[in-house]
């Protein structure tokens, strides 16, 4: 029997139970929908985000229903329906492997999470990716924008910080485990912080700043941090440059977009930054003049 159909057979019969023994409809995309925990264990983790090395926050027994609220893209988990990397929200920071959860469906059957924008990973790409560059075209004040809001539109997405991750085409899963710093992000989803740099800049303006932090820091002409503008990128590292580890969009008023730690569905985030944090370099890098 295939997963398709499999799923589909014991969604009917948990309808039937949810419903009394009456007819279950499929839910639709605007609804929160029924699902049944399915292991070959006793138990099945719930995890803090989209991801087998999220935090563990709790368990499911064998059989019990859930209430999926939405679902998103995440880790890809080999579970009691094959291989997946749907993840289902069952509460406020909740979560479950769609891979062991009976909804009749190998797809989404409920809202994705993040208001439905969680791009798909594409061909399970690890490390750097390739995307269509936007456009070079237009003023100062324009290109900034448009920078700006393709680093914002990652927010909300419930994308994790993975070493190595994301690129010109947007999030995708880490590389080498470990990572430097002994994270295991092979198979997390999202960016780390100079992925979703180069995506802001490639997806904004066309413009290659490089893979890593390093390549960023001369990707364009540096300015004190005191003369600071919207869309300059701001470092952390060594005050000669000689080593960098961090950067992040500056988008005004003492606030940045970052990928950053502690891994979990909100590491690409808005947040309030000072000049005085430690480690932060005393110029910034400013690439559209």
């Amino acid at each position: 029997m295939n997963r398709t159909i499999a799923r589909r057979t014991a969604v009917i019969a948990l309808g039937a139970s949810l419903a009394g023994g009456g007819a279950l409809a499929v839910a639709s995309q605007s609804d929160a929908a029924p699902g049944k925990v399915h292991t070959a264990s006793s138990s099945l983790t719930v995890r803090s985000g989209p991801s087998a090395s999220a935090k563990a926050v709790g368990s499911l027994k064998k059989g019990a229903k859930v209430d999926i609220k939405c679902q998103m893209y995440g880790s890809t988990v080999k579970g009691t329906y094959g291989t997946s990397n749907v993840w289902d929200r069952i509460g406020t920071g909740r979560y479950v492997s769609d891979a062991y959860i009976y909804t009749g469906s190998d797809g989404f059957v409920a809202p994705k999470c993040g208001g439905g924008n969680t791009p798909p990973p594409t061909s399970n790409v690890h490390g750097r990716n390739n995307g269509p560059a936007g456009p070079k075209s237009g003023s100062r004040s324009q290109k900034v924008e448009r920078v700006v809001n393709a680093a914002l539109s990652q927010t909300g997405k419930g994308l994790s910080y993975s070493w190595g991750a994301g690129g010109k085409g947007g999030p995708s899963y880490g590389i080498s485990s470990p990572s430097p710093s002994g994270y295991h992000d092979y198979n997390r989803f999202g960016f780390d912080c100079s992925g979703l740099t180069l995506y802001s800049y490639w997806k904004g303006i066309g413009k290659d700043i490089g893979p890593a932090t390093s390549y960023q820091y001369n990707s364009g002409t540096k300015v004190s941090i005191n003369k600071r503008q919207r869309g300059d990128l701001i470092m952390w590292g060594s005050s000669g440059g000689g080593s960098t580890y961090h950067v992040a969009l500056y988008l005004g008023n003492n606030k940045i977009v970052e990928a950053s730690s502690p891994r979990s569905s909100k590491s690409v985030h808005v947040r309030s930054w000072s000049p005085n944090e430690s480690g932060v370099m005393s110029s910034v890098v400013r690439i559209i003049k």
